[in-house]
């Protein structure tokens, strides 16, 4: 049963991580050209661009995504122990 719940929690990590860095890509080529993202506006081609209020808080929320599917994908590995270097007898 422990195998299927980090086997799940994996899947779902690795999920919200590619979507979350996704995003983040998206939100950031909007930060640096929102008037050439707002072109891609089919309803509204030549409108005011959003603000850069609006990337800079899809960045940070994407971000946070990706680190909770980080979190997720990563938190059920088993840890390594430090390699104490002494020998034992």
């Amino acid at each position: 049963m422990a195998l299927v719940r980090r086997l799940s929690f994996t899947i779902a990590g690795v999920v919200l991580l590619s979507v979350g860095l996704v995003a983040a890509v998206i939100f950031g080529i909007g930060l640096l050209d929102p008037a050439g993202t707002k072109m891609a506006d089919d309803g509204d081609p030549f409108g005011p661009p959003p603000p850069w209020q609006f990337w800079a808080v899809g960045l940070l929320v994407s971000l946070a995504v990706a680190g909770a599917g980080c979190y997720l994908a990563y938190m059920g590995r088993p840890r390594t122990q430090p390699h104490s270097g002494g020998h034992q007898s």
